[in-house]
């Protein structure tokens, strides 16, 4: 089952106490993600940051970021990967019916192609986190792929050589990959 909550119902609960707030966060949110700006998707994390308030809690001003970020790389995966199913939230059966679930799954017909893991905001518990989960699904699926994909990060260089070793790839997005690998 795919991911039900999207960041467009964050905004709905908003309109209902702040209908400009919201109106400013669905304007740049469809700039965002209709146009794949990464200008625009950072004006959106950052306004996000702005007004905590209006999300309620630091935690659902965080998760409105982690998936306003998730459906971007949805989108531009979509965008891309013709032939493909671009799943989001996916959960996925591991070994003995224990399902895990995935930032995105790629699949090709019935066969996971990849797993991805999306960061806003990396730490070493994040990145540690998403290596374990990324590790066990290779485990269960050793044809697929494995990546992490990051906006910022603290960590360690150290910490992410070790983990580069242990997943398939790990990307730092920004303005210039993506023109560099043609993706918009």
């Amino acid at each position: 089952m795919t991911r039900r909550i999207k960041f467009t119902d964050y905004i709905r609960k908003i309109a209902e106490a702040d209908p400009k707030l919201a109106e400013e966060l669905y304007k740049t949110y469809e700039e965002t993600i209709n146009k794949l700006s990464f200008e625009a998707l950072h004006k959106l994390l950052d306004l996000i940051l702005e007004n905590v308030k209006a999300f309620g809690t630091w935690q659902n001003a965080g998760r409105a970021r982690a998936y306003l970020f998730e459906e971007f790389m949805v989108k531009l995966l979509s965008r891309h990967l013709r032939g493909y199913r671009i799943l989001h939230g996916e959960r996925v059966e591991i070994e003995n019916g224990y399902k895990m679930e995935f930032d995105i799954v790629v699949k090709r017909d019935s066969k996971i192609i990849a797993f991805i893991e999306c960061k806003v905001d990396m730490d070493a518990a994040r990145l540690k986190t998403s290596a374990f989960s990324l590790m066990l699904a290779k485990s269960a699926y050793p044809e697929s792929k494995t990546l992490i994909v990051y906006l910022n990060s603290n960590v360690d260089r150290k910490l992410l050589e070790i983990v580069s070793r242990k997943v398939d790839n790990i990307i730092q997005l920004n303005e210039k990959n993506l023109k560099d690998y043609s993706l918009t």
